[in-house]
């Protein structure tokens, strides 16, 4: 019993604020790396588009659901790429709905086997809080007294991608604005866009 007294004082005192993912989760990121990296815009030798949807945890009330559709292409030129992306993601009483427009500048390095794209994606979505799904023991709660806030937000995201038709490598970084999320007409500093940075890689081999 004393053991357990002195866990829980410790975990008690050493208690912190944690922060949890606030990208849409995917199931299968290789068949879309245009999510993760802007820089994936044009890499391919004909337009790509995908619909991509994901429901978390089927059967529970408000769980997590993701929907996107994207696409891309390479100009003519083939140094430059272009695409967009529109996607709705919520989970609970929290929702994200916007668009997204994606430019990647595309160089051929060692001897134009492979190529490197620098990519820029700009975003603007509605950042929606439904407050009719909390219970609150005060009635009168002055922050659950608007049934719905929202908020449009601008992002940025920017990306290293480089590839060859025998491997792939980039580097990216997604929410590189990181505003505050206006909530209650108040900045709240846990709602706050935190900047994520993915790192992805593949080689294909043959094996006949």
């Amino acid at each position: 019993m004393k053991k357990i007294l002195i866990l829980l004082i410790a975990l008690v005192c050493l208690s912190a604020t944690g922060f949890s993912q606030q990208l849409p989760l995917y199931s299968q990121y290789m068949f879309n790396r245009l999510l993760l990296n802007p820089g994936v815009t044009g890499s391919t030798n004909a337009i790509e588009i995908r619909l991509t949807a994901r429901q978390q945890w089927v059967g529970i009330d408000r769980a997590p659901s993701t929907q996107i559709i994207s696409g891309h292409l390479k100009l003519k030129n083939e140094t430059m790429g272009v695409g967009g992306v529109i996607f709705a993601d919520r989970f609970g009483p929290e929702s994200r709905i916007g668009f997204q427009g994606n430019y990647a500048y595309i160089l051929p390095v060692f001897n134009e086997d492979a190529r490197l794209a620098f990519g820029l994606s700009f975003q603007v979505f509605q950042y929606q809080m439904d407050y009719s799904n909390f219970t609150s023991l005060d009635a009168d709660d002055p922050v659950l007294m608007y049934n719905v806030e929202n908020a449009w937000l601008p992002e940025s995201d920017f990306g290293l991608y480089l590839y060859s038709e025998k491997y792939f490598a980039g580097i990216s970084a997604n929410q590189m604005i990181e505003l505050p999320v206006k909530i209650g007409g108040e900045s709240i500093e846990m709602n706050s866009l935190i900047r994520h940075y993915h790192l992805i890689g593949g080689y294909k081999f043959n094996l006949s």
